[in-house]
């Protein structure tokens, strides 16, 4: 299949769109199933669910010195499924990737091989007596706590990343109980923001896990969603979140209230992302353009 070496722009009623260009499959820079995307420390980390493995962008878009990484298994560098995927500046722990299929977190390093190649070394894993399902994974750097999804126990628990003890969770609330959590964020305030996609919902917890609020409701109006899936803030602090079946990102403030909407040649996103760049980086179910860039504001 050939595809595009350079990224694209295209004009989407005066906002422009870089497209990336990569395409579905299993080659270089081609994705089967891609999920969840994470921008925020400079290159575009992505997770294949399909594929089994991680690739890493430049920021913006463009091809790096990371191969693709990981296989279909069970070991070390090795996935099930793998989905949620966030990257710290703690030591050890460049990359955290939700292995699903695994039920486990594993944790990477960043290195480079004799050849000047970058790698991902594995450094640690942990969860397969805690998890059923670990979807979404978040890192606070002011608590140096790990928050992780579980859509297999309808769960949000926190974690010390040195040990992958389970340091807390999310406290029930009989009349607003989670059911399919997935995507997970973290506001300037450590207040955990999670997305449910059987409730079509997002709610908010404090420090300690203990319920806010909950916001938003099965439809397709404004503030309305169709299976929310990631979650991520810009620096204003506005919540992005992928509405994945109503094909569109909305906006809004960090107490839920409803801001715009994105919703321009956009299919099926599930990963959400903002660049260093302040731009939205997207991991879409579009076979021809996975990866999507986009200005936004």
């Amino acid at each position: 299949m050939a595809f595009q070496r350079d990224p694209v722009f295209r004009p989407l009623g005066g906002t422009a769109q870089r497209v990336a260009w990569a395409h579905t499959g299993q080659r270089r820079t081609l994705a089967n199933y891609p999920y969840f995307v994470d921008a925020k420390s400079g290159e575009i980390v992505i997770t294949e669910r399909d594929n089994h493995r991680v690739q890493i962008f430049g920021s913006r878009g463009e091809e790096t010195r990371f191969q693709p990484f990981g296989c279909r298994g069970t070991g070390d560098n090795q996935f099930m499924c793998p989905s949620g995927v966030t990257t710290t500046r703690y030591l050890g722990a460049n990359v955290i990737v939700a292995d699903t299929g695994n039920r486990r977190v594993s944790t990477f390093r960043i290195g480079t091989d004799h050849l000047g190649y970058g790698t991902l070394q594995q450094t640690d894993s942990f969860g397969n007596q805690i998890f059923a399902a670990p979807t979404g994974v978040e890192f606070d750097h002011l608590t140096s706590r790990l928050a992780v999804t579980d859509p297999g126990k309808s769960r949000l628990t926190f974690h010390d990343l040195q040990n992958g003890r389970c340091i807390g969770e999310t406290q029930p609330v009989p009349e607003c109980p989670l059911i399919s959590p997935v995507g997970v964020a973290m506001d300037t305030r450590g207040r955990v923001y999670v997305s449910d996609t059987t409730q079509h919902r997002v709610y908010i917890y404090g420090k300690t896990g203990q319920f806010i609020k909950v916001f938003g409701e099965a439809g397709y109006d404004p503030g309305q969603f169709n299976k929310p899936m990631g979650l991520c803030f810009d620096r204003d602090h506005n919540l992005l979140v992928a509405d994945e079946a109503n094909n569109r990102i909305q906006m809004f403030t960090a107490d839920g209230q409803y801001i715009k909407m994105v919703d321009e040649n956009i299919h099926t996103p599930r990963g959400i992302s903002v660049s260093v760049h302040e731009e939205l980086v997207l991991a879409t179910g579009d076979a021809y353009n996975f990866l999507k860039i986009l200005q936004y504001k």
